[in-house]
Parts: structure tokens; sequence; C-alpha cells
């Protein structure tokens, strides 16, 4: 009975592999007056991602929300560019971007997030500064996982086969 419950939970090893929590990470512009925090999933070639960006006051670690952040994102991965995407904004300190890596990119990529303006009450503030991040773009494992299934499968029924005919039910 063991070897049945363990070859049914096996797989779910996998399933958690999927689901897991965006790592965060952070840097300050050179000149000191923003930390730009991303949030990046764990990503798979040729799949849609919402990526997030929040500029935070560095001093206080607050999201900055009652000015806006004008800014650049570029993604690249050897020497190739990815996305890019220029003169975005956001209003409330929250920013996002979406990024496809092709089908055959795995390995490490860059993120490059140039902060170039803060536009607030008293007027704009030109930063032209920016921060870069390595990510990493893992490879996919579905058809490690459809291997993994189809021999659990088989395993359960060769179990249940034996067991049945060890006590001769039909």
């Amino acid at each position: 009975m063991k070897a049945v419950l363990a070859v049914f939970l096996f797989p779910l090893l996998f399933i958690g592999y999927a689901y897991a929590e965006p790592t965060v990470m952070e840097q300050v512009t050179n000149d000191g007056s923003v930390k730009v925090q991303l949030s990046w999933p764990e990503v798979l070639p040729d799949q849609l991602y919402d990526i997030g960006i929040k500029f935070l006051d560095p001093e206080t670690g607050q999201v900055i929300d009652d000015a806006s952040v004008v800014y650049d994102v570029a993604v690249l991965q050897d020497d190739a560019i990815i996305e890019i995407y220029s003169e975005q904004s956001t209003s409330d300190g929250n920013g996002t971007f979406e990024v496809v890596f092709p089908e055959d990119a795995t390995g490490s990529a860059e993120v490059i997030i140039g902060v170039v303006s803060i536009i607030n009450d008293v007027g704009t503030v030109s930063v032209n500064e920016e921060v870069s991040f390595n990510v990493q773009v893992v490879p996919e494992f579905a058809t490690l996982a459809a291997i993994v299934m189809a021999v659990s499968i088989g395993a359960l029924i060769t179990l249940t086969r034996f067991k049945n005919a060890k006590y001769n039910i039909n």
C-alpha cells in the first residue's frame, strides 16, 4: 500500500515546481535617488509572463506613489534583445511589463531598467539612471513530467495486477 501511495505522490513533487514564488530583487540607482524592485517568477521559454516592477524611496523603502515615474525596460539574452519598452509610466510606483523568451532560450538573461524621470506637483526631476538585474530562464520540464507520470501510472497498473494475481482477484 505504501508503494501505491508513493507512486501517486511522487508526481506532485514536480507540480510544486511550476508554482514557485517569484524572486524579488532590489537595486538602487548609482545616484541613490531610486530603489528599483523587480519581481521575477520562474520563467519558462515560449510562455508569456507579466513581470512586476516597484519604484521605492531608497531611504524609507516606501513605494513612490505620490509621483509619476517614467522608465525604460530592456530584456537581453546572449546580446540579443528579447523585449524592449521605452517611456513607460506609472503613477502609483508599480509597473509591469510582458516578456516571452524564445523556445530555445534558457540560462542567464539581463533586465535593464532605466529610470528616466520623476514627475510630481513641483515639476520634473530628470534621473537618467539605470539598474541591471541578472535573471534565469529555466528549461521546460514538460517532457520529463510526462515521462514521470507515464512511469508512475505503469507502476500503479503493475502493482495492482500483481496484487490481484497474488490474491486471485479477477
